[in-house]
């Protein structure tokens, strides 16, 4: 980002070709798969934007619904593996889902509506799972689940697996943190504070 708009510049040097012209701070900033395009968080909505130029597309409202407007924003996009979703986290229903939107913004769907928080989701490599971290009362260290992804619909295929339950701490020390998979999607490794220090686990 650049003068608060998006700009190329080559990796061999040069001046940056400014790509947007939008009023409000860009963030989060991915490339898509085959380096197409560029999704983004402008005024708490999911944008994209061709690296070729032309007017950025807006693919998510972002900032409706019940939840404090500083926290209700759509964030922390990931594109699937494939290019055609976009997987984010939202907070218009004043607690965090996970939510997935079609590439061309003509589908969105809450993946997640259950009164827990649920974020740091990550694609498995080959985009046929999600894997993220659920807390609520119950569970406040947090739990590892699964979901097994449709990539025609755009939705779970069945309600996810819990893979892993943090032993409780009202402190939220032992709470598991981003999970990363393997690339043959056998094993996810997570870091968990449950010894007093922040340890690497195999899953």
């Amino acid at each position: 980002t650049r003068d608060g708009q998006i700009a190329l510049v080559s990796s061999e040097g040069g001046w940056p070709r400014v790509l947007t012209t939008t009023q409000g701070g860009k963030q989060g900033l991915k490339w898509s798969p085959d380096g197409s395009a560029i999704a983004f968080v402008n005024d708490g909505a999911l944008w994209s934007v061709s690296v070729k130029g032309g007017q950025p597309q807006r693919l998510t409202e972002g900032r409706k619904g019940a939840g404090d407007p500083r926290t209700a924003s759509d964030r922390n996009l990931q594109w699937s593996p494939d290019g055609n979703w976009i997987l984010f986290e939202t907070g218009r229903r004043g607690n965090a889902d996970l939510g997935i939107v079609s590439k061309d913004g003509l589908t969105t769907t809450l993946l997640t509506t259950s009164p827990a928080d649920e974020e740091n989701a990550k694609w498995s490599s080959d985009g046929s799972r999600i894997a993220y971290i659920a807390r609520s009362p119950e569970h406040f260290s947090g739990q590892l689940l699964v979901a097994e992804f449709d990539r025609t619909a755009g939705r779970f295929k069945d309600a996810p697996k819990t893979i892993y339950t943090a032993k409780d701490d009202r402190g939220g020390g032992w709470s598991l943190r981003l999970p990363e998979w393997t690339p043959d999607g056998k094993t996810i490794a997570v870091v968990l504070q449950d010894s007093g220090w922040d340890k690497i686990n195999l899953i």
